[in-house]
């Protein structure tokens, strides 16, 4: 968004003396005051941990390691298989863009919930029993397509906060939940898995997928 679409209380003000107009009128309006829905925070903040947690530690870090100590990958090895993955990242993108013109964007993030939580809880059985790079590069897609994330009904998720306080709200919301999720993924998930294995992961994966559904249903009851 725009700066001055950022700062649009103190453009309203700025206009109201430029003109003359009573401020107080203009700031007394129900839609000038109107307050944030904090159940609505809550649940963007929950919708907010899932990408950093599934989508770049699970499949580019944590991934990284599967290939090099279960499948003896070279660094290069490494970066070549994420290259592919990334290109199907895009594709996913692309794809999610697409369908966002025959179907509502929260019935996609609906669907793509439901199918990526039984997923989820058995991900370490999977990872215990992969036995080739294709078959994680297969889990790896499917984490791809089906993760929970935010992506496509962003601006649905936003449009739910008042116009001027959005900016800031959006912002900080997504700014804290990147900011705990990265540093929890990429150091707690370490020793997760150091003390329990695969099964380690469930303690950080089962609370966010279940509290990104909490999350995604009140943007859908509202």
């Amino acid at each position: 968004e725009t700066a001055d679409y950022a700062d649009a209380k103190q453009e309203i003000i700025r206009l109201c003396n430029k003109f003359n107009i009573n401020k107080e009128e203009v700031t007394a309006k129900l839609w000038f005051k109107e307050a944030i829905n904090k159940k609505l925070v809550m649940s963007l903040f929950f919708i907010q941990l899932a990408c950093p947690v599934y989508h770049l530690y699970f499949l580019y870090i944590h991934g990284a390691n599967v290939l090099k100590n279960s499948f003896n990958y070279t660094a290069t090895q490494v970066i070549n298989h994420n290259f592919i993955l990334s290109l199907f990242d895009l594709s996913s993108v692309i794809m999610m863009t697409c369908l966002v013109r025959y179907i509502n964007p929260l019935k996609i993030l609906k669907i793509k919930w439901f199918i990526s939580v039984p997923f989820f809880f058995s991900i370490p059985f999977l990872l215990n029993n992969v036995s080739s790079p294709l078959e994680f590069a297969f889990i790896q897609l499917f984490v791809i397509f089906f993760m929970p994330s935010e992506f496509p009904a962003v601006p649905i998720f936003y449009k739910a906060f008042p116009v001027l306080k959005r900016f800031t709200s959006v912002c900080l919301i997504f700014a804290i939940s990147r900011a705990l999720m990265y540093l929890v993924s990429s150091f707690g998930i370490a020793y997760l898995i150091k003390f329990y294995g695969n099964y380690g992961l469930l303690i950080l994966f089962i609370p966010v997928i279940l509290l990104y559904g909490w999350g995604l249903f009140n943007f859908i009851r509202y």
